[in-house]
């Protein structure tokens, strides 16, 4: 969140902020601070959206440090080449967030019986503020989707 508020007090407009270089720093600082770098581990980007309205901004960030910090911290245990893939993109009706890594199966059972995890917590209120919907996807690793819909102005 503190990315979020830095990239709006760096500019006049505090109704929207770049969620590509947003999105970028975020990985990039939490792969740092699990002790990862560029020679241990992949990451692949791919945000086609430049700006984000704010009131989505924040939720959307929010949702993707909590999957991202856990993908860091369950998922890479005995993988020798640990990756992470994040995706923002849209279509004219929806914005699309994708983050999936090559860790060790996550278990969607479990996640359902969480009643009491904060991230979990978290995640399902933002994701019902955003009135998006969530897919767990499990191949090679875990794949989190969010569809989020598009504002109506």
């Amino acid at each position: 969140m503190s990315l979020i508020h830095q990239r709006l007090y760096t500019k006049d407009e505090f109704t929207s902020i770049n969620i590509r270089e947003y999105v970028t720093d975020l990985i990039y600082s939490l792969m740092s601070s699990f002790g990862y770098s560029e020679s241990n581990f992949q990451v692949e980007l791919n945000v086609t959206r430049e700006m984000l309205e704010i009131d989505q901004a924040l939720p959307l960030g929010l949702i993707l440090n909590e999957r991202v910090t856990n993908s860091f911290k369950y998922a890479y245990t005995g993988i020798a080449l640990p990756s992470l893939s994040v995706s923002l993109k849209e279509d004219s009706k929806n914005i699309f967030l994708s983050v999936k890594d090559n860790g060790k199966d996550f278990c969607e059972a479990d996640w359902q019986q969480k009643k009491d995890s904060f991230g979990k917590q978290l995640i399902t209120a933002l994701t019902k503020q955003l009135r998006a919907k969530e897919e767990i996807l499990l191949h090679d690793g875990t794949e989190f989707n969010l569809i989020i819909p598009k504002k109506i102005a």
